[in-house]
């Protein structure tokens, strides 16, 4: 039976196995105070910076003909949603709408298909419309008063999502450019998990070097304003050798992760403090006073 003095959730935040946290619980909901806010980190079909290869061509062309070109987007599987946006996604497949007909049937042959469906379903809903150039994907269907309202809703959501920073992962992320949200309502273009793509576009990089990693993503990830950073593993799988033979070399205990975490916090505090005594106001000797 579920507790009473539990609060309905917020958000729902995207994660597997091989995710680790790079903030703590008062930096998460420090960096998420708008409950109405969702971090997609989204792009669209005809984006310049959307590759072009088949693999991509095949996602995009593969969403079923029912939902035309302008409402096509992809973004990270690793999403932050809010509890508004995820009501209306499951709303939009309605108990009385035929199986065939749902709307999940449209990505049902690409795929990757969650990288597909929930931007998609953003944007169907009219929440996710603008790029990050600001340009407008849907712009047959748009009028000056849903814009203008839109816009009005928007930034109050930036306002809220944009509070002076406290602590070394707000300090980041308020450094993050956050005008992508001034059309889109409520809906943030950016990571929510930090992924390194070093290695090609196939698969992401793996850390398996336990505590030594998690440092240097860990900052990686925090200069970026992410909150997650992947993918995390124990072990490198090697042909050949069993799992229980394998040489486990990146376990991360949770006292571990918080010596990380307090060290990086303490780095950005001491970063913050050399920065702010560079600042100091000197007498030239012409009287003059400068900026240093």
């Amino acid at each position: 039976q579920a507790d009473s003095n539990i609060p309905p959730v917020d958000h729902f935040l995207f994660v597997s196995e091989t995710c680790m946290p790079v903030a703590t619980a008062s930096e998460f909901f420090h960096n998420i105070p708008n409950v109405t806010v969702s971090w997609v980190n989204g792009r669209h079909r005809k984006q310049a910076d959307t590759p072009k290869n088949k693999y991509e061509d095949d996602q995009f062309a593969g969403i079923n003909r029912r939902i035309p070109g302008q409402y096509r987007w992809k973004s990270d599987q690793w999403i932050l949603l809010s509890r508004r946006h995820a009501s209306k996604i499951i709303e939009m497949d309605r108990p009385h709408i035929p199986t065939k007909h749902q709307l999940w049937q449209s990505f049902r042959d690409i795929n990757a298909s969650d990288e597909m469906f929930f931007p998609t379903a953003l944007a169907l809903l009219g929440y996710l419309r603008f790029t990050k150039d600001g340009d407008d994907t849907q712009r047959s269907r748009g009028n000056i008063q849903g814009d203008a309202n839109r816009s009005t809703a928007s930034l109050d959501a930036t306002k809220q999502s944009t509070k002076e920073p406290t602590d070394g992962a707000a300090a980041a992320a308020a450094a993050v450019e956050t005008t992508d949200i001034s059309k889109n309502e409520c809906v943030l273009l950016r990571p929510v998990t930090y992924t390194d793509w070093s290695e090609g576009m196939r698969n992401p990089a793996t850390f398996c070097n336990g505590s030594k990693d998690l440092k240097r993503v860990g900052k990686l990830a925090r200069e970026k304003g992410c909150l997650v950073a992947r993918k995390f593993a124990t072990h490198i799988n090697v042909p050949g050798v069993p799992m229980n033979e394998q040489k486990i070399t990146g376990e991360i205990s949770v006292d571990d992760w918080k010596n990380v975490l307090n060290g990086l916090r303490e780095q950005e505090d001491v970063a913050k403090s050399d920065k702010g005594t560079t600042s100091v106001v000197q007498q030239e000797p012409d009287g003059q006073k400068e900026e240093q």
